[in-house]
């Protein structure tokens, strides 16, 4: 589904992603039509998650609206607990590495270096 499509299951959509976060949405829960609004909701949700913000719910983009509350939290104690043996300092050299995003950071004098 994307922008400007219209479908029942964008009414299933506009509620999931209300109950996620409930202050960014403001258009009607029934509308069966893919509009601007739902657009950015959807890229928002694409971006929280490390996903291709493209604003199109795709299947990577499906998978992870249908990720429970219970394996949701599951996830986030997991991270709390590796977040918990990490050394509090760094150090003004280290690198930091995010696996999901395909992303490293290295960090020198407690600011990210910019490669070019």
């Amino acid at each position: 589904m994307q922008r400007g499509d219209q479908d029942v299951r964008v009414s299933s959509l506009r509620k999931r992603l209300l109950a996620e976060s409930p202050q960014e949405h403001a258009t009607s829960l029934e509308s069966g039509f893919f509009d601007a609004g739902l657009d950015e909701a959807v890229r928002r949700f694409q971006k929280r998650y490390g996903l291709d913000v493209d604003g199109v719910v795709g299947a990577n983009t499906l998978a992870d609206l249908n990720v429970s509350v219970e394996e949701r939290i599951s996830q986030i104690e997991i991270n709390m607990e590796r977040w918990r043996w990490l050394p509090q300092d760094l150090g003004v050299r280290h690198i930091l590495v995010n696996m999901a995003n395909f992303e490293l950071d290295v960090v020198e004098d407690n600011r990210p270096v910019i490669w070019v």
